[in-house]
Parts: structure tokens; C-alpha cells; sequence
């Protein structure tokens, strides 16, 4: 809950000032208060924390820290009943942070939050600017990132789909980063992310967060995936919680197969970034290439069930864009009696595949864009193949890892 602060001691002895009850009326615009931070001390100056911070690096940024000013603040508890308070600030040359303020009491957590943001620098993770502390408490000052993510959400979630795969993506993308470096954020949640004006979410709040190390049986990675499943989906459906697959959910078939990449199949973050989701229109290409191209041993099951797949697309020489191409393209194919092939190209979905991979092979010069007259071709393609196990094939999954 927001409150604005005046200046003087809170009940608490916080040297940032006093709390005061939000008005009910609408709320004017937030004025800036001085703080009493001459009282905040760097963390260098305490014994505590010396060891472990480059106190070189940071001295500059003390002299700043000392001149905050304060203009409002948040207080919650988190799931293991910790106090944690975040003010929002502004430094002398009007830089806006964010400063996390904690209880000395928990000095060890904020201690290992210190050093594991010290590693950290991604577009995807609220960066450490400098860290601070007075009698009771230690303030990390972080980059400034205003917006929650739920309330990002309930302003954006009339976006396109493709906007909201994007965000997931970009979220996905900090949380990967964070595994690379070989920690686990411990806490992932949509409450500790946040958005930035120009739409960069950022990864918040790693006080519960451990090295990959002490994690010995992979369990905790594997909730922790789990539970980044949960949130794509929070924000893929606009603000729902998730409760495991649901068929009454608007939700398309590409969709449920990216997020039971992580709530079912525990795939790394690493592989779920390379879900067919995240692919850009010449790689999409390329797998329907990949798969017009198996063998038609491989393939020839299909043909037993096609009747039996909503997967057909038996009008797809009338619906080209050139469709004069397919009868042209069929004649060449005649002079070259291609072997095995069957002449002309089967109205079906292989029989479609085909055309698409020789066309591309053979006619690099000419420009189609398959995906748009048969904007469900590429989805219904790959669900298709995942069914068939045609994606486990060499060929086809060099696909997913190659770019």
C-alpha cells in the first residue's frame, strides 16, 4: 500500500521519515520530501558486510545515497514471514531508483542479495546501483523500475497474442540468465516482476535466491520451472491463474504445448526458449522444409491416417497465391522423374510439405510467403509432427536447437 513520507523518525526508527495514511480521495501527484538519510552509513562502514563488497567501486555512489530523496513506499511480508519495504527515490542528479530496505535482522539474506546482484547485469534483472545502512536496516538502491507486472497486465492484456509472447519471452529470458549463472532466484513469482516505462520486465527481490549448487537433487530447479510455466501463463491469458490444463480456455494448441513445456515436461529454460513459439517467420520456413523433406517411409503412416487428422489442407493448389506455380513446378518434376515421388503433388497436407520444400530448394529466387494465405499451417503443421514423432527425427530437430 502506498504512503506518502514526511520528514522525521516512523514508529519503527527508520531514518527515511514517517508513515502517513493514504488519503481517500484521489490521490494528488507525489510530492518529493526530503529524507533524514545524513543517518544512512555505506555498508562499507559496517564489519558485517565489509569482506564482501569492492567498497572502491562503490564510494562515489554513497555520496548520492546520502542526498536521497524519498517520495513514497510499499511495506508487505513475504511467504516466510519477512518485512520487506520498498521506497521509491531520486537521487541529486534526478536519477528515480527503487530501494529495497530490510531489517538488519535478516543482514545474512540481504548480505547474499548483495553479492549474487553484484554478478548480475541483464536487461532482464533490476541492476544494484549501491547498497547502504543505518542503525536498523540495510537499503539496496536498485535501477528504478515503476510498474508491476500484474498491473502491466491488466493495462496490456488486450494486446495481440504476439505482444504477450514477447513479454513472457523477454521474462524468460532474465529468468534463463540467472540459471546460467548458475543461481536459482527461489521465489518465482509475478509479484517479483517488474516493468519498466519502455516495456522491459525485470526480474526483482532475490533474497530467497541460492546458488544452483545446493541444489542437489534438481528439485528445487524443477519447481522453480514449474513455476515460471505458471506465470507464461498468468500473462499469455491476460491475468489467470493457472489450474493446469483447461479446454474451455481460448487458448490455442501452440500455446498449451509452450507451457507444458515447463509445467509437464520440466524442460530447461534454455530449450523452452527455443519453443516454436519464439520462432521468426524464415525458421518456420525452414522446419516445414525439414519436415517436406523426411522420407516418405517415415511419412506413409499419415497416409493410413489421414482421414482421421483435422489436419488436411486439401484445397492448398487452389489457395496459392500463384497457383499457375504448382502446375508448372509438377511438369518440371515429370522431366526429372524425380524417384519415389508421386506426380502430381498429393492434395494433402505431405503432399503441401513437398511443394513447399522443393520450392525453396529450387526456386530460392522467387518469393512466397506460405504463412500468410495459410496462417494455420505452420501450428497445425508442428502439432501434427509432435503427434507423429516426426520432430525427434535428426533432420527436424536441428531445427530446434540450431539457431
Amino acid at each position: 500500500m502506498k504512503s506518502y513520507i514526511s520528514s522525521g523518525k516512523e514508529a519503527g526508527g527508520s531514518s527515511f521519515g514517517q508513515r502517513t495514511q493514504e488519503p481517500k480521495t484521489e490521490d494528488p501527484p507525489l510530492s518529493v520530501q526530503e529524507s533524514t538519510s545524513s543517518r544512512v552509513k555505506p555498508v562499507g562502514a559496517s564489519s558485517n558486510l565489509e569482506d564482501d563488497l569492492e567498497k572502491t567501486k562503490l564510494t562515489s555512489q554513497f555520496n548520492k545515497v546520502l542526498h536521497l530523496k524519498i517520495y513514497y513506499k510499499e511495506e508487505s511480508v513475504d511467504p516466510y514471514g519477512k518485512s520487506l519495504c520498498i521506497l521509491h527515490g531520486q537521487m541529486d542528479d534526478g536519477t528515480r531508483v527503487l530501494i529495497k530496505r530490510r531489517s538488519k535482522s535478516e543482514i545474512t539474506s540481504s548480505h547474499s542479495e548483495v553479492k549474487i546482484l553484484r554478478d548480475l547485469k541483464h536487461p532482464g534483472i533490476a541492476g544494484l546501483k549501491c547498497c547502504c545502512e543505518d542503525e536498523k536496516f540495510t537499503y539496496l538502491v536498485l535501477d528504478f523500475v515503476d510498474s508491476p507486472l500484474e498491473e502491466h497486465i491488466r493495462q496490456n492484456g488486450k494486446k495481440t497474442t504476439a505482444y504477450l509472447i514477447k513479454l513472457t519471452l523477454k521474462i524468460l529470458e532474465g529468468l534463463n540468465f540467472l540459471h546460467q549463472q548458475n543461481y536459482l532466484h527461489g521465489d518465482v513469482k509475478r509479484e517479483n516482476v517488474l516493468v519498466d516505462k519502455e516495456g522491459q520486465p525485470k526480474w526483482f527481490n532475490f533474497s530467497s535466491a541460492s546458488p544452483k549448487e545446493l541444489d542437489r537433487d534438481g528439485s528445487k530447479m524443477k519447481d522453480e520451472i514449474y513455476r515460471a510455466g505458471e506465470l507464461a501463463y498468468f500473462i499469455l491469458s491476460g491475468g489467470e491463474k493457472y489450474c493446469g490444463y483447461n479446454y474451455d480456455w481460448n487458448f490455442s494448441e501452440l500455446l498449451w504445448d509452450f507451457i507444458k513445456w515447463m509445467t509437464k515436461k520440466g524442460k530447461n529454460l534454455n530449450e523452452v526458449l527455443q519453443h516454436p513459439i519464439s520462432w521468426k517467420k524464415y525458421r518456420k520456413l525452414k522446419y516445414l522444409e525439414a519436415l517436406g523433406n523426411l522420407n516418405i517411409e517415415v511419412t506413409k503412416k499419415l497416409r493410413h491416417l489421414k482421414n482421421k487428422t483435422h489436419v488436411k489442407f486439401e484445397n492448398w493448389k487452389n489457395e496459392l497465391i500463384k497457383p499457375e506455380l504448382v502446375k508448372k513446378m509438377e511438369q518440371e518434376r515429370e522431366k526429372r522423374g524425380a524417384e519415389g515421388e508421386a506426380r502430381p503433388y498429393p492434395e494433402d497436407v505431405l503432399g503441401f510439405l513437398r511443394f513447399i520444400r522443393n520450392f525453396l530448394q529450387h526456386r530460392p529466387e522467387e518469393k512466397i510467403d506460405f504463412l500468410v494465405p495459410f496462417s494455420d499451417l505452420f501450428e497445425s503443421v508442428y502439432i501434427l509432427a509432435r503427434d507423429m514423432e516426426w520432430n525427434s527425427r535428426p533432420s527436424v530437430e536441428i531445427i530446434f536447437s540450431s539457431w
